[in-house]
């Protein structure tokens, strides 16, 4: 979950810039929902992704599965989501 908290606080730097922009120019609305939104579906992105890494690994090191399989994968999935692509 430390990961995560360093990509919310990558996230929050990036919305109080998008914020400071919208307060100098109030009529970019489009552009400020455009931004907020981005930085919300980054956060969810990264959020599924580690999610999902963290039970392949838990998958991955069963010892009920390591005595009955070889887990062997090197190629990259890639995930759709509402938010975007999960590499």
């Amino acid at each position: 979950m430390d990961s995560i908290k360093q990509i919310w606080e990558e996230v929050e730097e990036k919305l109080v810039k998008i914020k400071e922009s919208f307060a100098k120019n109030p009529f970019e609305m489009a552009e400020f929902e455009r931004g907020v939104h981005a930085q919300f579906n980054r956060l969810e992105r990264d959020f599924i992704k580690q999610t999902l890494e963290e039970k392949d690994n838990q998958i991955r090191g069963s010892l009920k599965r390591l005595d009955n399989w070889v887990i062997v994968r090197q190629d990259t999935k890639k995930l759709l989501a509402l938010s975007g692509p999960i590499v």
